[in-house]
């Protein structure tokens, strides 16, 4: 399963628990630890989405000259 999907059943599992009526003084035991989860997921997400994108970017801009250079003789 995808990270993706896996929020989006997360998140339609919070909804249809919400829809329910049990979330009224938010203390219920199921509903805090899904919350837990979800938060910790899309915190997870976050954080490879962002090293991916810094991954991506390092791979696109030129490799540093390393060493002194000669004059090109064209």
């Amino acid at each position: 399963m995808a990270m993706l999907d896996l929020l989006d059943k997360l998140n339609g599992e919070y909804n249809r628990i919400n829809n329910l009526g049990r979330w009224v003084k938010k203390e219920d035991p199921h509903i805090l630890a899904l919350t837990a989860t979800l938060t910790n997921l899309q915190n997870q997400f976050q954080s490879l989405q962002g090293k991916y994108q810094a991954l991506i970017a390092s791979k696109d801009t030129p490799p540093l000259p390393s060493g002194p250079q000669k004059p090109s003789t064209k």
